[in-house]
């Protein structure tokens, strides 16, 4: 009886010491299978998947048109960010105008606003659904409407690759302004990137409401073809010196009643734009274009 006792004190205390046989110790038997399921659910548990990044919904090239007057004009825009902010570029093939950038360009989905810095800005001013921006364009007294469609969800102008890009003229012409008794005359010069004396070219836009870019109010759309001839100009070691006529966009607070206005009112302009550069050692000659 006594010595079963010690068997069985002995068999427990090799529970206890690992030193019963046929036995495991307890430890043992109960780590394990812990252990095996541990690793199961590590092996079934899927991987964390990486954080989903909401595409911008306005970045990408925009192709489409404005409708204005009853004419149709084709446009591409394209949309992105730069250093942080919101940058957009305008083309308009059939006014030769590619990568002109725009300013004030606001995103705030489903609206979009951005500006076309020209002699008057023209605004647009439109909403987004899905892959496509319809809205409102206005310029001056000129409305209209315009739509653009995404046809590719990264934009393509030189400005977001990285390369030269057209400025628009607000950012490389020097306002000029003619005071005159009847109101101030205002006016843009184009000067050369290369050192001067260059010679200069006065440009006199054409009859009726003719800016100094060379559109008319009468007709619809821009043509910027006053413009155009400024930047060839400068990039052939030109400068030029354009400007709007007297009751004419900028200079309309120097209109004249027509029936009080003469031929010798816009000569005497001309004259006082001459006057103002003849002794400017910028310039070494000078030609007038124009009618």
């Amino acid at each position: 009886m006594s010595a079963f006792r010690y068997a069985i004190v002995f068999c427990a205390l090799g529970v206890l010491f690992s030193g019963c046989a046929g036995l495991r110790p307890e430890a043992d038997v109960t780590r394990r299978p812990a252990d095996d399921s541990a690793r199961r659910t590590a092996a079934a548990a899927p991987e964390e998947p990486a954080p989903v990044v909401s595409p911008d919904p306005f970045a990408g090239h925009w192709t489409g048109s404005i409708v204005v007057a009853g004419q149709v004009i084709g446009i591409e825009v394209d949309l992105g960010t730069i250093d942080g902010a919101r940058a957009a570029t305008l083309n308009i093939p059939a006014q030769g105008a590619f990568g002109v950038v725009l300013r004030d360009v606001v995103t705030d989905d489903p609206e979009v606003r951005f500006e076309l810095p020209v002699g008057i800005p023209a605004v647009f001013d439109g909403s987004r659904d899905s892959e496509s921006i319809t809205g409102t364009f206005t310029q001056g007294n000129a409305a209209g409407t315009f739509e653009l469609e995404r046809t590719s969800g990264s934009p393509q102008s030189e400005l977001f690759l990285g390369r030269p890009v057209r400025r628009a003229a607000s950012d490389v012409d020097t306002p000029v302004v003619l005071p005159t008794a009847r109101g101030e005359l205002h006016g843009s010069l184009r000067l050369p990137a290369t050192p001067g004396p260059h010679p200069l070219v006065l440009m006199i836009a054409g009859s009726g409401p003719t800016d100094r870019d060379g559109n008319s109010a009468l007709l619809p759309g821009r043509n910027d073809s006053l413009m155009m001839l400024a930047e060839a100009l400068a990039e052939s070691g030109v400068a030029s010196l354009r400007y709007d006529k007297r009751g004419v966009a900028r200079s309309a607070s120097a209109a004249i009643p027509e029936r009080e206005l003469r031929v010798s009112h816009f000569v005497d302009d001309a004259a006082g734009f001459i006057d103002l550069v003849r002794d400017d050692r910028r310039f070494s000659a000078l030609i007038v274009l124009g009618h």
